[in-house]
């Protein structure tokens, strides 16, 4: 099995993520990390946290990397190629964290073994939801265990990759809005603002820790919590009349259309 011990990685781009995947791959025994961003401030602020070395050049960076880690705005893609791409070789392992960019725009530019990757904001807490995807099995291994750091995996096939962006993607984003409106609705039944923040925080908290180490399903413990003629039934029956379910599947709907736009 194919394993980052021992070996160098190049982190390029340092912020919330490139930043959460640096500090993960700490455990993961690396010979050496270096760290890049065109804001200089960024990678100095991340090596000081110890998760590796910042670097001034790519090109001299990239001559010992065995993997590459791309976590750049994809707005910046075509700039970030025309200038580097020439700094990669056929043996390096190059992981993609841009939405909406495909392997083929890579594979177009980089003779390198490509990974695609969908993370998650969670992973800055250890908690990230990632799906990758590529052609070369070692790679991919290897990205499997530089995400696994940093939350759960899952290897999926390409076309899946917009879905994958309105689900776990977009998904926390959907929570907080959520909560959002719990908040809301908390102090406009007279709550103070910190006493709602407490009741909706570890609400969601503890739900969701159930949801991920109960073997019942989530229409299990959905109707376990909905006691017939008692206050959720009353709460959910709002919902229905308004197709909670129905929006929640047109917002994914849009995103991922959305995300294959972006990919063209």
């Amino acid at each position: 099995m194919a394993s980052l011990s021992g070996k160098t990685v190049l982190f390029i781009g340092c912020g919330n993520m490139g930043s959460a995947l640096a500090l993960g791959a700490r455990s993961l025994g690396l010979h050496e990390a270096f760290l890049y961003d065109i804001d200089t401030a960024k990678s100095t602020a991340l090596a000081d946290q110890d998760a590796g070395d910042a670097v001034d050049s790519i090109s001299e960076a990239s001559a010992d990397a065995d993997a590459v880690v791309l976590a750049i705005k994809p707005q910046q893609l075509s700039s970030f190629l025309s200038q580097n791409a020439i700094n990669f070789t056929a043996d390096q392992v190059f992981i993609s964290v841009l939405a909406g960019t495909r392997l083929s725009s890579l594979a177009a530019a980089l003779p390198c073994k490509l990974v695609r990757a969908m993370p998650n904001m969670p992973a800055l807490v250890d908690e990230g939801m990632t799906a990758v995807c590529g052609a070369d099995a070692e790679a991919l291994e290897l990205a499997e265990e530089l995400f696994g750091c940093v939350g759960e995996v899952v290897r999926v096939e390409e076309k899946a990759m917009d879905a994958v962006t309105a689900i776990s993607g977009s998904g926390p984003a959907y929570l907080f809005h959520f909560a959002e409106a719990l908040l809301k609705a908390a102090t406009e039944q007279g709550f103070d603002a910190e006493t709602a923040k407490t009741l909706v925080y570890q609400t969601l908290l503890g739900a969701s820790k159930l949801l991920s180490e109960s073997d019942e399903t989530a229409e299990a413990l959905r109707k376990r919590v909905t006691s017939p003629g008692g206050t959720t039934e009353a709460a959910l029956g709002v919902l229905a009349e308004h197709d909670f379910a129905g929006i929640v599947r047109s917002a994914v709907a849009a995103a991922a259309s959305r995300a294959k736009e972006l990919g063209k």
